[in-house]
């Protein structure tokens, strides 16, 4: 873990903000012996949007991604419209049980309406039994629904806030949950809060023939994982900590937990925090204690506390700035903002979504004004402005919608992991 601030030091009397880049780069074992059995049920939508060419991708996705799994794995299938059908109950992933689930998933077709709830609790369930099952190592099996949906949920359960509860509650059984939005109809807010909520990862599609390769991306990083459930643990003390990114957040008494999910070999992950300390005199320290936490322990546990020295002002106005961490913090106010904007253009707010971009361009011109970098982050938020004052089209919304939340999960821009060189 590596660990930057903004400035070290901290004006007397006064309430201040620091800011702090946390950059955690996941071990990479290389050619391991063994690797964790994973338990994967994919849920696909065969709803009458799903028609054509999107469910002869789907089927071709998982074809291509079960190849991946071997003996040691179990899976599952599951198709829903406004009804659910089991295709292959949890079994190991033999030839044959591959061969079975991909013969009976090319010999339906697409009809119906969307009872994504359903399905996905379908194939939730198919995983239960074993997510908590030790493998020949002792290590518990990873376990990851992979949901792929190209439109709104509207039949059974539908409410997203009950829907965001049952995803975090399989979170707590172990059973991460990866979403798919294809095309222009799905709901990206749900969809992405779905996949933050569970642990997993939200992908936009965008075109029917990128389904396979994106699938077959997220399984593949599952059989990577080295770092179960990684947290970075913030004891606070008397400061105020906010995340800037997009990451889940819990409160335990005086700690902040931000809960990365599970991390794959080589990744890199950088965590941007604003720290608000406390009026303090002259000569005291504040300080906030970090250290990283995850259910296998692969990641350095060591506590690293960061302090600020509180100085008079005009140490502190005289203080050399570590820009680059200004730079991260601006990208994340930025893309922040992008997302506030989005939902007020979203229903219909659009002088709203133009005041927002010109109040974050504000605020992250206010972080250096004579920074170069942050002054063009700033014009890229004004140059967006006129886009917002009017209805976006729905694919346009997402694809902004998709690039922002990757950005502030620490993704790359088709949502993948970002891994060390």
């Amino acid at each position: 873990m590596n660990i930057q601030t903004d400035r070290a030091l901290a004006p007397a009397d006064r309430e201040s903000t620091r800011y702090l880049t946390v950059t955690i780069t996941a071990p990479d074992p290389g050619r391991r012996p063994e690797r964790a059995a994973l338990n994967v049920a994919f849920v696909i939508d065969r709803s009458g949007s799903m028609a054509g060419r999107k469910f002869e991708m789907a089927a071709k996705a998982v074809d291509q991604a079960i190849r991946l799994l071997d003996d040691r794995d179990r899976l599952a299938l599951v198709c829903y419209d406004h009804e659910v059908n089991t295709l292959l109950a949890a079994a190991p992933a033999s030839s044959e049980a591959k061969a079975l689930a991909i013969d009976r998933l090319k010999a339906l077709d697409a009809r119906g309406q969307t009872d994504l709830c359903g399905g996905w609790m379908k194939g939730a369930e198919q995983l239960a039994a074993g997510s908590e099952a030790r493998g020949a190592e002792g290590a518990v099996p990873l376990s990851r629904v992979l949901l792929l949906s190209d439109g709104l949920a509207n039949h059974g359960e539908t409410d997203p806030q009950v829907l965001a509860q049952k995803a975090a509650e399989l979170r707590a059984a172990n059973i991460a949950t990866s979403t798919f939005g294809v095309g222009a109809d799905f709901d990206e807010v749900f969809m992405s809060r779905l996949a933050t909520e569970g642990g997993g990862h939200f992908y936009f599609i965008e075109r029917a023939q990128q389904i396979p390769d994106f699938l077959a991306s997220e399984l593949g990083d599952a059989l990577q994982v080295v770092a179960r459930d990684a947290r970075v643990v913030i004891a606070r003390g008397s400061a105020h900590v906010e995340l800037l990114g997009g990451f889940s957040v819990e409160t335990h008494q005086d700690e902040l937990h931000v809960r990365l999910g599970d991390l794959v070999a080589g990744q890199v992950v950088t965590v941007v925090l604003a720290v608000r300390l406390p009026a303090q005199p002259i000569g005291s320290d504040a300080s906030v204690v970090l250290r990283l936490v995850d259910r296998d322990r692969a990641l350095f546990p060591q506590p690293m506390s960061v302090d600020w020295r509180v100085t008079d002002a005009a140490a502190d106005a005289a203080q050399p700035v570590n820009v680059e961490v200004l730079i991260d913090v601006a990208k994340q106010l930025a893309e922040r903002g992008r997302t506030a904007a989005l939902a007020a253009n979203r229903r219909g707010g659009f002088e709203e979504a133009a005041g927002i971009l010109k109040k974050a361009a504000a605020a992250i011109r206010a972080l250096g004004p004579d920074i170069r970098q942050i002054e063009a982050i700033a014009a890229g938020l004004d140059e967006q402005t006129e886009d917002f004052e009017v209805a976006m089209a729905p694919l346009a919304m997402k694809q902004a919608y998709f690039q922002s939340h990757a950005a502030l999960t620490s993704r790359d821009s088709q949502g993948r992991s970002r891994k060390s060189r």
